[in-house]
């Protein structure tokens, strides 16, 4: 069986990914509500003879009086699609920094006010003089990794969060520990957590423009399966690219779209990712390994049934905060052979050991079909525990 090579991950901050929640300027924000109804019939952006009823071209409207304001913050924007006669279709919704997008929320998942921001592109690091708000290159910031592809956390001269970035340009931030990944989010930011990512995946899950054949739920020998990206292999889903890849002009097949047209990319291959949850090995699934519940500790295994390995998940314990939910596709009969990927953890429906494992997921260039936007590694690096070449973030 294959076992995971000792190489890249690279970590997501959330806005706050950093994650930032909605009850934040940063964020989108709640549909505003008028104090009084009030009439949009002059359009000369701010110039009319009626200060009661015009659009002005400052933050807010009608901004001489009280009756039927609507104060916008920097940097949201007003919208009517309707163009009705009165306030009741317009609403306002923070506009993203570049290189961060929305996340509609699930119900599911609960995030703590419902969508959230998240970082567009593997976190990157911004190493010039004066910063530029782009990522360099490994070589620009003389931090390249001990493989020679990535951008070596550990030989970056004075790291500071304020220059970690979402951008398309530059390498990778790899060989990282989650307690530093953790650390390397600037204030009012995190580490996407488990359910964040889960979030992502499940609403990419659904949408027919991430499956190669434009089908969901189809199959990677029948020209479909969802996109995996820069996984080391080539077929209808991914593409053996750089090791890892960086930069513009890249194979659609690394980008996955939300059903609110935002994309994300490199979220099921190029470098293995973190989240900021950890798990007790007690309390990790339970495979099957045709005949039996499998006792043969660590081992890659299949979310059901038909994906390629003879093992593959049978249950999850009870007690357990890793339910279906917290690993699986929504529709549970995906497997490898669907694109989503494989989990990596320890199958023992016996074991008390209590020692601590860190999340990993999504897989990097060189795993093929064990990587995928689902994948998910529970036998790495306690939070507490050494960097590895291949671990990188995302916010």
């Amino acid at each position: 069986m294959k076992k995971i090579a000792r190489k890249f991950i690279s970590s997501l901050c959330i806005a706050l990914l950093l994650i930032q929640s909605l009850a934040t300027p940063f964020l989108v924000s709640p549909v505003y509500a008028a104090t009084s109804p009030w009439t949009q019939t002059d359009w000369s952006g701010g110039v009319g003879s009626s200060t009661t009823n015009q659009y002005s071209a400052a933050s807010s409207t009608d901004p001489t009086t009280t009756a039927g304001q609507v104060t916008l913050a920097t940097p949201e924007e007003l919208t009517n699609g309707g163009f009705t006669s009165d306030n009741s279709s317009w609403s306002t919704a923070a506009v993203p920094a570049a290189g961060w997008v929305e996340v509609p929320s699930n119900a599911t998942y609960n995030p703590p006010t419902g969508n959230f921001l998240a970082m567009q592109y593997e976190a990157k690091y911004d190493c010039t003089a004066t910063p530029d708000g782009d990522g360099d290159t490994a070589a620009t910031c003389s931090a390249p990794a001990d493989s020679g592809a990535g951008l070596d956390y550990r030989d970056i001269v004075g790291f500071s969060t304020s220059r970690v970035v979402s951008t398309a340009n530059g390498a990778p931030i790899v060989h990282i520990t989650q307690t530093q990944a953790i650390s390397a989010c600037p204030a009012t930011y995190h580490l996407i957590t488990n359910n964040e990512w889960m979030t992502i995946a499940r609403n990419a899950e659904a949408q027919t423009t991430n499956w190669a054949n434009g089908t969901v739920g189809s199959t990677v020998a029948s020209g479909g399966g969802l996109k995996r990206g820069n996984i080391g292999i080539a077929d209808s889903a991914s593409y053996n690219g750089a090791d890892p890849e960086q930069g513009t002009g890249r194979d659609t097949k690394a980008k996955l779209t939300l059903s609110n047209s935002s994309t994300l990319w490199d979220i099921s291959g190029n470098v293995w990712e973190w989240t900021n949850n950890t798990i007790q090995r007690q309390y990790q699934p339970v495979a099957w390994n045709g005949t039996t519940d499998d006792a043969t500790g660590f081992n890659w295994s299949d979310f059901g049934s038909g994906g390629g390995l003879t093992r593959y998940l049978h249950n999850y314990k009870v007690g357990s905060p890793l339910q279906i939910d917290n690993v699986q596709p929504s529709n549970a009969t995906y497997t490898a052979a669907h694109g989503v990927g494989r989990i990596y953890h320890y199958s023992d429906s016996a074991d008390v050991n209590t020692t601590v494992y860190a999340f990993l997921r999504e897989g990097a260039w060189y795993d093929g079909a064990y990587a995928g936007v689902f994948s998910l590694n529970l036998n790495c690096c306690s939070r507490l525990s050494e960097p590895r070449h291949w671990l990188s973030l995302r916010q």
